[in-house]
């Protein structure tokens, strides 16, 4: 973890103190120093978070020992041997090969194609002299955020956090209408290069900008299946399954500094931890890894169902590790401690209840001196539940197996059998013979239900001038998925998994922590996408291959759980009793709120209202959309009056 700036002026400006500015503003991304190199029209800053054992040895920006290359790089790269061997680079004097300067050598050997040699989490920015040209790229699955501004012909200002650009042009505060239609859950899709300010972007995962006549966008790779591996025997699967992970987790433990996990109990978590502690067992880990010193859990003592105290304790007990485990109440923690601290450091409105676990475990690590957090990060996605096979069954017209495995998995999951089979079934079928019929039952029966529904028209809940403005991007959805392998493969390139890495990487650096994403390993990600679908759910478990590869490595309680507990359901309680107080003006006077000019304000209050009106957890009365929109609309107000809007 570290942070990144930069400027190129287009028209030929020479720089003066802009970089320094920039890294000023993120400085608290570099507490073990702050450089910046420039040259004429350009510039290149680096604050610097040492964390692997070669970071000590990095002197950014580096210029090469011609001064026709120079670089600037967040940047941990995991085949390090390869690319060493492939680049045939000399070993310096009494010191290793810096990450740095292996990508400087991939640029010099291959280009613009230098990102797709890289494995690891990256984002750097190349002063090409020889071209005149700025080179920036960013990651396959965008783990390190790179954010840039580009006037045609004047200048590209990037940075690794939009605060770096906006202490060079304070004029960039219009507000990109359709990430706050997005924020708001009002059906309009985003492009991932979008940013809560219109002008700035944000570069895609698996994505390279570079200047010329004018600044081009190239994208380097697309998780396409290849049918990389095709195996007659499901055991084989598994094996190589298991071969992948560990190589994933064994390389987020090679640091300089002590490494500590986030341990929440479920399925993802605990399989990361459970495989650091068999490595560290087993003797595999070498002088360049240290071991899991300690584990983070968030707990609220008040809301004992969202606890998975027993099952954390399971995991270290396995392991004989219960010494390194620590629980942070969020009890004692308000909803919005921390809150404006948290909106200066995320630069955007966060999305969604996780913020309040994800501060105060980076927090607590601050205090303790850990540098590394090795996390579970959104197994979900990567490695996907399996229910795209779903709409393989549904496609077929394989009504039976269909409704038999929907079945399973809402055993599995607590979810009613009869509402996920209609959810999964009632589409195709009601366009059969049959459909109209089913449909008028149907309709009777969701009439008597309505009270709880979600709102059904969305265009009724926006407020009138702001609808004219975002009417032609509504209902521009997702496609519904023809395969497991599309379902999976648009999940790793949804907004919302990008941004929510971009966000729990602010949450790092503003403690001055790196997090590792074991499950988020390229090759990981590459082998899940090309799984059978039976691998990845059967018989109503998901991610069926990681249970079973994880046999006699994870407590039985944990690697057969029936599914996880619900975090938002922690903010909710609160929200419901002691902190109520923060929804109340919505309900006593919405026309006043900032959030009214995008909802509309009688929407906002009867929601806000219905609400307030359970006493605590279940919030029955009210959709998970509706409940949804409102946390992500009191986040919207207190972010727009935190910048002034």
């Amino acid at each position: 973890m570290s942070g990144i700036a930069g400027i190129y002026y287009l028209d030929g400006r020479p720089v003066d103190d802009e970089v320094d500015r920039m890294v000023e503003t993120i400085e608290h991304r570099g507490p073990d120093g702050i450089s910046t190199w420039q040259k004429n029209s350009v510039g290149l800053g680096h604050c610097m978070l040492e964390t692997t054992p070669e970071d000590r040895f990095e002197s950014l920006p580096l210029v090469d020992r011609t001064g026709n290359f120079v670089i600037t790089a967040d940047a941990r790269i995991d085949n390090r041997d390869e690319l060493i061997d492939r680049l045939n680079v000399r070993k310096p004097d009494e010191r290793p090969i810096t990450d740095t300067e292996l990508i400087l050598g991939a640029y010099k050997k291959w280009g613009m194609d230098c990102p797709q040699k890289l494995l690891g989490a990256f984002a750097f920015a190349i002063w090409d002299g020889h071209r005149q040209r700025a080179f920036l790229a960013r990651d396959h699955l965008g783990i390190k955020p790179l954010f840039y501004y580009h006037e045609a012909e004047k200048v590209l200002i990037f940075g690794s956090e939009i605060k770096a650009i906006k202490s060079l042009k304070s004029n960039l505060k219009k507000l990109n209408k359709k990430y706050i239609s997005q924020h708001l859950l009002l059906k309009v899709k985003t492009e991932l290069e979008e940013t809560v300010y219109e002008k700035i972007k944000s570069l895609e995962p698996s994505h390279l900008v570079y200047t010329g006549e004018n600044l081009k966008k190239k994208k380097y790779y697309g998780f396409y299946s290849e049918s990389r591996y095709s195996f007659k025997k499901e055991v084989d699967y598994l094996l190589k399954f298991k071969e992948i992970i560990k190589k994933s987790v064994k390389c987020r433990l090679r640091s300089k500094a002590k490494i500590s996990a986030h341990l929440s109990g479920g399925l993802d978590s605990s399989s990361i931890v459970s495989l650091a502690y068999y490595m560290e067992n087993k003797g595999k880990l070498n002088s360049k890894h240290k071991v899991v010193s300690k584990t983070f859990t968030n707990v609220h003592s008040d809301v004992p169902h969202c606890n998975d105290v027993g099952l954390v304790k399971n995991v270290n007990k396995k392991y004989k590790r219960s010494d390194r485990q620590l629980f942070v109440d969020l009890k004692n923690i308000g909803l919005f401690s921390d809150i404006e601290d948290l909106m200066w450091h995320l630069d955007s409105p966060q999305r969604g209840a996780h913020a309040r676990s994800l501060w105060s475990i980076n927090k607590e690590m601050d205090r303790l001196g850990s540098r590394v957090l090795l996390s579970g990060f959104d197994g979900d996605t990567t490695l996907s539940h399996g229910t795209g096979y779903f709409y393989e069954l549904r496609n077929e017209g394989k009504w039976i197996k269909l409704v038999k495995e929907v079945s399973k998995f809402a055993e599995s999951t607590g979810e009613s059998k009869i509402k996920s089979v209609r959810s999964w079934v009632q589409g195709p079928l009601l366009s059969s013979n049959i459909g109209e019929v089913i449909l008028k039952l149907y309709s009777k029966f969701r009439s008597s239900k309505s009270s709880k529904g979600a709102t059904s028209d969305i265009t009724s809940i926006i407020n009138e001038n702001f609808r004219k403005e975002i009417d032609e991007y509504i209902g521009n959805g997702k496609n519904t998925p023809e395969s497991e392998f599309e379902n999976h493969r648009e999940g790793v390139r949804d907004s919302i998994f990008v941004r929510s890495l971009e966000s729990s990487d602010m949450y790092a650096a503003a403690h001055q922590v790196e997090p590792r994403y074991p499950l988020c390993d390229k090759r990981l990600v590459e082998f899940c996408l090309d799984l059978p679908p039976d691998l990845k759910i059967r018989s109503g478990w998901s991610r069926y291959i990681l249970r079973r590869a994880m046999e006699g490595i994870l407590p039985e309680s944990v690697q057969w759980r029936p599914w996880k507990t619900i975090p938002a359901d922690v903010a909710h309680h609160d929200l419901l009793t002691k902190e109520r107080h923060h929804l109340q003006p919505f309900v006593d006077d919405a026309q006043q709120s900032r959030v009214a000019d995008y909802l509309d304000s009688d929407y906002l209050a009867s929601a806000a209202g219905r609400y307030l009106d359970n006493p605590d957890i279940p919030v029955d009365n009210l959709s998970e959309t509706d409940r949804g929109r409102l946390w992500n609309s009191l986040i919207l107000e207190k972010w727009l009056r935190y910048i002034g809007s």
